[in-house]
């Protein structure tokens, strides 16, 4: 879940794939990401990856980009347990 008052990238990478493209133009259509690139709610994505992407405005691994207060990525909590 990314949390309401989240900041979005504001430019999207020439590289980003075109459903990273479609996502954040649906998500800011609907008002769900604003004018100024902030999320007016909790938004639950599908996966890491996906919430990541639109986020960054680029192609990401949420496993390795998301990181606790701790500095623990998804991935590192995961392999520990």
């Amino acid at each position: 879940m990314v949390m309401k008052g989240s900041r979005v990238a504001y430019d999207v990478t020439q590289s980003a794939a075109d459903w990273i493209k479609n996502i954040r133009n649906k998500l800011i259509e609907k008002g769900i990401i604003d004018q100024n690139f902030i999320f007016n709610s909790d938004y639950i994505f599908t996966s890491p990856s996906v919430s990541a992407a639109v986020v960054m405005g680029r192609n990401a691994n949420g496993r390795t980009e998301w990181r606790n207060s701790k500095g623990k990525s998804i991935k590192d909590i995961e392999e520990r347990l």
